[in-house]
């Protein structure tokens, strides 16, 4: 029998199969995901802004098939419009369909601050207008972020580097980054942000060589996930958070 602890309804910004495979891998016994993707293919302000009615559209189907709990990935749109605004839709969605939803931002934070972090050094592959917003997003939680992007040779509107191009960053790229930007801006917590590049490998890696805990967005969003529907949840290779 699946799903008989829990059912959870996984909304993903791109169809993207390594960003799936670490909520099966890691799954407990009795914890059915349903997965579904938004669809974005580009990095730029106006599929965002449609994005947010196709996430509507996909929690009534969800919900439809029956689902404890909606976990929204993707955190561009919801920069661009600011903490308040994810707050309230939220709440809202919530309310419309009867479960509860972890949007994508408020986990990270949440995470961040769970950890004890108070300087934290973030990496993406944005553009100012993101990478600003996002600092701007974590000092709502009293969390003093310097963020520091990777460059790319094909940038979009708001990213650094192009939604497929985002593929071929390697976890050792990640690493390396990831390593130069906490030495360069001295935090407690590092701080992954964007699930479409290949980080998941990077962050024991990281934590080992940094001795501070790195937090990599999806698996925030694991952690808040599990944490709201009180299931225990334990997954070594995937940092401190959940360890």
């Amino acid at each position: 029998m699946y799903g008989w602890r829990a059912r959870i309804g996984l909304i993903k910004p791109t169809l993207r199969g390594k960003s799936f495979a670490p909520w099966y891998r890691n799954a407990p016994d009795g914890v059915e995901i349903l997965p579904t993707h938004i669809g974005y293919a580009k990095g730029d302000a106006a599929a965002f802004e449609d994005g947010f009615a196709r996430i509507g559209a996909l929690a009534d189907e969800l919900c439809d098939v029956g689902v404890d709990l909606l976990c929204v990935s993707g955190g561009p749109p919801f920069l661009l419009r600011g903490r308040d605004f994810e707050a309230d839709w939220a709440v809202a969605l919530a309310q419309r369909t009867g479960v509860d939803v972890i949007p994508p931002l408020a986990a990270h934070a949440e995470a961040l601050t769970h950890l004890g972090a108070r300087r934290v050094t973030a990496i993406t592959y944005y553009k100012d207008e993101l990478n600003d917003a996002l600092g701007r997003y974590l000092a709502e939680f009293g969390l003093i972020a310097a963020v520091d992007p990777i460059e790319g040779r094909t940038p979009e509107e708001l990213y650094a580097v192009s939604l497929r191009d985002v593929e071929a960053i390697s976890w050792q790229d990640v690493y390396c980054h990831g390593r130069a930007a906490a030495h360069q801006d001295p935090c407690d917590a590092l701080y992954i942000h964007g699930a479409g590049w290949d980080a998941e490998a990077a962050v024991t890696a990281l934590e080992a060589d940094l001795g501070i805990p790195v937090i990599f967005g999806p698996v925030a969003e694991m952690w808040a996930t599990y944490r709201r529907l009180g299931i225990q949840f334990s997954a070594p290779n995937l940092g401190s958070l959940v360890a």
